[in-house]
């Protein structure tokens, strides 16, 4: 396997190809982590794990901003902490990471695209959050954040240990393949969606020879034929007979009249029967009217009429 030779201050640096570029990134990610922890003072980070790994919460993110928040407007105050790093709680994370993505692109000196959720959350671009974490850590130094290059230099000047530039490689390996992983799917399902599917044992064979086809003369399409149109025969109006008319006329009016007439009838013999059902009150009420004593009298009138008449018919 070929070498690559850097030297600086006269001394020589070996690397086996291929983890240069781990190297790069491992010195980059320490340097982000020391300015962190110097930033914060509470925080330590796992040597034998990446800094990214351990910044997957979004929670060191949000504290960080909110030391070099210029005023209260720019504070984050939702900030969800001492979750375990579980599938339920990754709602959590992602909003800390979102809050903290969102303040970074207010910043009017920041450069470039912020990097997605994802990126941090499921680790998918881990040395694109270190550059713009680095970036973060260059705006803030006017705020009297500690000076990243100055940190970043240090950390060049030293060769991290082999298991630790391991660690940072196996990080960027993942995040490669996930990368190929998702193009190979994506071009899979374009091939898919474009080549069309051809059943078994329906493949077209070309002849050996191909036979010419005949001309086939020019006949004019005939004109379509107007289907006859059959009109309904009309029916024959016959006149009504005008006596017969006439007789069912004289039948209804003479019905009419005899039930008429019959009402008639009802309603005069109620009214004699209601005139003398009022007479014999008015009557009576007379004969209430008469005193008793010429009651008396007529009585005693009556009794001397019949002897009176007694002999004389005898």
């Amino acid at each position: 396997m070929a070498d690559l030779k850097l030297t600086e201050d006269q001394k020589s640096i070996t690397f086996a190809r291929g983890m240069f570029r781990a190297y790069q990134y491992a010195h980059k990610s320490l340097a982000v982590g020391e300015f962190i922890k110097q930033s914060l003072g509470d925080v330590e980070f796992n040597e034998d794990e990446t800094v990214v790994s351990q910044l997957t919460t979004g929670s060191t993110l949000c504290h960080l901003w909110n030391k070099y928040a210029e005023n209260e407007d720019e504070i984050i105050d939702a900030i969800h902490e001492g979750k375990v790093i579980i599938s339920a709680h990754l709602i959590h994370f992602r909003r800390n990471i979102e809050e903290f993505t969102e303040s970074l692109t207010e910043l009017d000196d920041f450069r470039g695209d912020v990097f997605e959720v994802n990126d941090l959350l499921e680790l998918k671009n881990p040395s694109y959050v270190i550059d713009v974490l680095f970036q973060y850590a260059q705006l803030v130094k006017n705020r009297g954040g500690p000076d990243i290059d100055e940190i970043y230099k240090q950390f060049q000047l030293t060769t991290p240990a082999k298991e630790v530039t391991m660690t940072y490689n196996q990080e960027l390996t993942h995040a490669d393949e996930d990368d190929v992983g998702d193009e190979v799917l994506n071009s899979d399902s374009e091939e898919e969606k474009d080549e069309p599917v051809e059943e078994p044992g329906q493949e077209e064979e070309e002849p050996a020879t191909r036979t010419r086809t005949a001309a086939v003369e020019y006949q004019p399409t005939p004109e379509p034929v107007k289907p006859e149109v059959v009109e309904p025969e009309a029916k024959p109006v016959t006149k009504p007979d005008a006596a017969a008319m006439m007789a069912k006329l004289q039948t209804k009016a003479t019905e009419a009249g005899k039930l008429a007439l019959a009402k008639a009838q009802e309603a005069v013999r109620d009214l004699d029967q209601e005139k003398i059902k009022a007479a014999g009150v008015a009557a009576l009420e007379g004969c209430r009217r008469v005193p008793a004593e010429a009651w008396v009298m007529f009585a005693v009138l009556s009794v001397l009429a019949l002897f009176t008449a007694g002999p004389a018919c005898c």
